[in-house]
C-alpha cells in the first residue's frame, strides 16, 4: 500500500468527527446549567449531507422514499418515548402530565412545556421541515433539476431558507416564547449540508471552491445568528462557525486508534445517545445523594455527564449485540422479522 493510502486510512473523517463531538456537547448542555449550544446546528448539518448522500440519486419519488426511510427510526423512538413519558405522567397525576400537543408533534408550535424525557422538538422539526420539502420536491420535480445542477439549485434553496429567517424573525420574535424552535428558523441547516454535499461531496473540489464556500458559510452563519437574531445565536456562531471551517479546510483528521475507535462508537450510538441522554441523565442526578457525594461537586458533575453518554452507549450496544445474536438465530430459519435497532446509519440524526 502506498503512503498516501495508508494516511488516507489512517485517517477519520471530519464529518464524523464534529458529528461525535455534537452529541457530546448536547450531553453536556442539558448536564449542566452553563448553555453549551451549537450542537443542534452540527447535527442538523450532518444530517443534511447524510441525506444528500441517499437521496438524490435518481427520481423525486426515490427521494421521498428516502425521506420516508431517514425519519423513519427518528420519529419512532421519539413517539415510543413521548407515549411512555405521557402515560407515566399523566398516571402519576404530574401537573400537565397530559400534553397533547407533543403527542401529535406540534408542541414546538405551542410553547416550551415538554413532558418527554427527550430533545422531542428536534424531531418535530424535522418531520415539519421534511413534510414541507417533500411537498416540494412533489410539486416541482427537483430532483432531476438537482441533480442536472446540484450547486445552483441547493444554493438558491439556501438562500431561500436564510431569507426566510430573516423575514420570520423581523415579523414575529419567537425566541421568549417558543425558543426558536420552528422549521422554517432551522431547516436552513440541512440545506447547508446539501450545498456542502454538492461543492465538495458529488464533484472534485479545488482551493478555489473552499475560499468561495468558507466565505459564504460565515455570511450565512452570521445572517441567520446574529442579524436576525435567532436564540443563542452568538453562542451557536462561536461552536458551528469553527466546526463548519474545520471541516471544509480538513475534510480527514488523523487521530490516534483510540480516539478513532470512540469516534467510531459514538457515531453509532448517536440515536441511542439523543433519544436517552436525558432519562439517564434524570437517573444520575439522584445517584450522588444516595453514595454522600455534593451533587453540586467537581465529581458529581463529570460523572453525569459521563453517565449520559456512557449509559445510552451501553444500551446501543446490548441491542446492537441482541440483533446479531437475531440474525444468526434466523439466518436459516424460514419465518423472519423486525426488530429493535439503534443504529444511527441513514437516520435523521446526524
Amino acid at each position: 500500500m502506498s503512503e498516501p493510502a495508508k494516511s488516507l486510512k489512517a485517517s477519520t473523517d471530519t464529518l464524523l468527527v464534529l458529528r461525535a463531538f455534537a452529541i457530546c456537547l448536547l450531553v453536556v448542555n442539558h448536564a449542566t446549567p452553563q448553555p453549551f449550544v451549537g450542537a443542534l446546528n452540527i447535527l442538523m448539518f450532518a444530517s443534511g449531507v447524510s441525506f444528500a448522500k441517499i437521496g438524490f440519486r435518481s427520481t423525486s419519488s426515490e427521494t421521498l422514499k428516502a425521506m420516508y426511510h431517514f425519519l423513519f427510526r427518528l420519529v419512532v423512538f421519539t413517539m415510543i418515548i413521548v407515549f411512555a413519558g405521557t402515560a407515566y405522567y399523566s398516571w402519576s397525576w404530574y401537573p400537565n402530565g397530559f400534553y397533547p400537543q407533543e403527542l401529535f408533534m406540534f408542541s414546538n408550535w405551542t410553547g416550551r412545556h415538554q413532558i418527554a424525557p427527550v430533545p422531542v422538538w428536534y424531531t418535530q422539526f424535522m418531520l415539519q421541515a421534511f413534510a414541507c420539502l417533500a411537498l416540494i420536491f412533489y410539486a416541482f420535480d427537483l430532483t432531476p433539476r438537482l441533480r442536472r445542477h446540484p450547486i445552483w439549485v441547493t444554493g438558491i434553496m439556501l438562500a431561500v431558507s436564510v431569507l426566510m429567517v430573516v423575514v420570520a424573525e423581523s415579523i414575529w420574535d419567537t425566541n421568549a416564547s417558543l425558543d426558536d424552535r420552528l422549521p422554517h428558523l432551522h431547516v436552513w441547516n440541512l440545506i447547508l449540508g446539501w450545498l456542502f454535499w454538492a461543492v465538495f461531496l458529488n464533484r472534485t473540489s479545488n482551493m478555489q471552491d473552499r475560499i468561495i464556500f468558507s466565505i459564504g458559510f460565515c455570511v450565512v452563519l452570521g445572517t441567520v445568528f446574529l442579524y436576525a437574531g435567532l436564540a443563542s445565536g452568538d453562542l451557536r456562531m462561536l461552536v458551528f462557525a469553527p466546526a463548519g471551517l474545520l471541516l471544509i479546510w480538513f475534510p480527514r483528521i488523523q487521530l490516534g486508534g483510540l480516539l478513532s475507535h470512540i469516534v467510531g462508537l459514538l457515531n453509532r450510538a448517536t440515536l441511542s445517545i439523543f433519544l436517552l441522554h436525558i432519562v439517564f441523565l434524570r437517573l444520575g442526578q439522584k445517584l450522588p445523594i444516595l453514595i454522600g457525594i455534593d451533587p453540586e461537586g467537581p465529581i458529581a458533575s463529570t460523572g453525569l455527564i459521563v453517565g449520559g453518554i456512557v449509559g445510552p452507549v451501553l444500551v446501543w450496544a446490548f441491542v446492537s449485540a441482541v440483533r446479531r445474536a437475531y440474525r444468526k438465530l434466523v439466518a436459516d430459519s424460514p419465518w423472519s422479522g423486525p426488530i429493535l435497532n439503534l443504529s444511527s446509519a441513514q437516520s435523521a440524526i446526524g
